[in-house]
């Protein structure tokens, strides 16, 4: 009797159990990454080099934001980077070098004074900067900066104060008009040219306001990312 109460257990398991059997890995990760979007946060995955992946994913800090509430925005940093967690920014493995995207949500343009979108954005990134720096800009001003995509621009002030006297200059810092819905802020320092790295950041900043987001994207690059893994560890 045992037997045959043991079979039976194992094929009313099999029936029960069948439909609720573990995602894989990925799928796991993908649906926490989801979850995070609800939250109006966003999500990066880290892409080193030497991977089989290379040719559609290269090395390199891929960035998503998936929650079309109010718009979707991906980016990739090329290169290897270190993400300083609370702050936003990645540093080069060497601490020399620090990256910052942000991307403005248009609710925070909304209330600024300006005449657009441009505007609002350079006048909140600089009381931000101010806040953060403790001290005024002053010589502020915007200029054009050189790259393939149209409407980016090169904040500059004046030198800046350091604590023991001596100035310094304001580190790379662009404005990307994405009008009508946002701005993107990029700062670039210590990267030795810093401008080519900031051109490449740029080059590939997109937003939408499609409802599927880049979610495609995210979960191909999350299993791609997985099957190296696995691949490298046989």
């Amino acid at each position: 009797m045992r037997r045959v109460r043991s079979a039976a257990a194992a094929a009313a398991c099999w029936l029960a159990c069948a439909g609720h059997a573990e995602p894989p890995a990925w799928q796991q990760e993908a649906d926490a990454a989801r979850r995070s979007a609800e939250r109006g946060e966003n999500v990066g995955m880290i892409v080193p080099r030497g991977l089989a992946i290379e040719a559609s994913f290269p090395p390199g800090v891929y960035v998503y934001y998936n929650n079309p509430r109010p718009l979707c925005y991906a980016y990739r940093v090329p290169g290897e980077w270190v993400p300083m967690p609370g702050r936003g920014l990645l540093r080069s493995p060497d601490g020399r070098t620090t990256v910052g995207v942000n991307f403005r949500p248009p609710a925070q343009l909304g209330s600024v004074d300006g005449a657009t979108v441009l505007e609002r954005g350079q006048a909140l990134l600089v009381r931000e900067l101010e806040k953060a720096l403790h001290q005024r800009l002053s010589g502020v001003e915007r200029v054009r900066f050189d790259s393939e995509r149209p409407g980016v621009w090169q904040l500059k002030t004046a030198p800046l104060k350091r604590r023991d006297g001596t100035e310094a200059p304001l580190p790379l810092t662009l404005l990307v008009d994405l009008s009508p819905q946002t701005i993107a802020e990029v700062q670039v320092s210590g990267a030795g040219d810093d401008e080519t790295l900031a051109r490449q950041i740029v080059a590939g900043l997109k937003t939408t306001t499609d409802p599927a987001c880049y979610w495609p994207e995210f979960d191909d690059l999350l299993k791609a990312l997985y099957a190296a893994r696995k691949a490298g560890a046989r």
